[in-house]
């Protein structure tokens, strides 16, 4: 639900606010996105480009690199395009002033609850590599003291990233971020 201050400011019901306030909640939820996208970059260039015995400490492990790999694409494949929730093919602007009638906190939490619902379906590929991930760390399976280095850390910034996007689907947020939002407007 909307907190008392985006209520208080999509009162008027107008699509430009709306659209506006949209435009920057995405930007953040991007932003956030763009940092698990690049992990999962990090690892999947990783497994591809050093050799396995720079990667893992001990060649038991090595089978984990090629399902670790694909386990990575194919969480940077579902997000990548997450903005089109909010942008989707063709009329943006037709499509969206339909959509989200009639602009104000009953609408934000359509698109929300719509929105949370879109990304626990493109985030449900973190489950297997968060699972792989923390059972080679476990292991003390990843290398540190190589190129490999970086994976060692991905899953936590990974979760990090996306404790980040669950905090941007509160109304405690929204309003935190209002001000931030409507500031960026007059840069």
């Amino acid at each position: 639900m909307a907190g008392p201050q985006l209520t208080k400011f999509l009162a008027a019901g107008d699509y430009e606010t709306y659209r506006t306030i949209v435009r920057h909640y995405n930007h953040d939820a991007a932003n956030r996105i763009s940092r698990i996208t690049t992990e999962c970059s990090i690892i999947s260039r990783i497994i591809e480009k050093v050799p396995p015995a720079d990667v893992f400490t001990d060649p038991r492990y090595q089978d984990e690199g090629a399902p670790l790999a694909a386990e990575a694409k194919t969480l940077l494949s579902s997000i990548s395009n997450a903005r089109e929730y909010f942008y989707p093919p063709g009329d943006t602007d037709t499509i969206n002033q339909e959509r989200w009638k009639p602009y104000n906190a009953e609408a934000w939490d359509k698109m929300i609850e719509g929105y949370n619902q879109y990304l626990m379906a493109q985030l449900q590929p973190v489950l297997p590599l968060f699972e792989r991930l923390k059972r080679l760390e476990e292991a003390h399976a990843i290398r540190t003291d190589s190129k490999a280095a970086p994976m060692a850390n991905s899953r936590h910034s990974i979760s990090y990233s996306i404790g980040e996007l669950e905090e941007l689907l509160t109304p405690e947020s929204w309003d935190s971020l209002l001000d931030e939002w409507l500031e960026r407007v007059t840069q």
